[in-house]
């Protein structure tokens, strides 16, 4: 009977081992290294071609690529990611996407573009972002 429960033991012990191999540990997200340089706090967004002035907070640094919507909900795609240069492209339902180029000037200073189609319309946002000091 032990040599038995010792057998089962080790299949056991086996085949956790082999499936611990086979199935990959979570991925974590990548950091974004152009929104960790930036200075957290107060933004304006100086609107470029019509579009709106903005402020935005920045405690993480995605706020400054969630300017149209909720891209919380949407699946993203790191295309550029460097130290001065960051583009992501998002896909969201409904048939809406984005496209976020961010460059770094300075970590109080960064040039936005944004592109892509909302509620079935297409738009092309420029924002030229400064840091004007702590969150209010």
């Amino acid at each position: 009977m032990r040599r038995r429960a010792a057998k089962i033991t080790t299949l056991v012990a086996g085949l956790a081992a082999t499936l611990a191999m086979a199935i990959p540990a979570p991925a974590l997200a990548p950091s974004l290294v152009a929104l960790d340089g930036l200075t957290r706090g107060n933004w304006d967004l100086a609107g470029r071609q019509g579009s709106t002035n903005r402020k935005v907070c920045l405690r993480a640094g995605f706020e400054l690529l969630q300017l149209r919507g909720d891209a919380g909900r949407c699946t993203r795609t790191i295309i550029r990611n460097l130290a001065s240069d960051l583009e992501v492209q998002f896909s969201c339902g409904g048939g809406s996407q984005a496209r976020v180029d961010l460059r770094v000037e300075t970590p109080s200073l960064a040039q936005i573009s944004i592109q892509g189609i909302a509620d079935g319309a297409p738009f092309n946002d420029s924002y030229e972002a400064r840091n004007t000091g702590p969150c209010r």
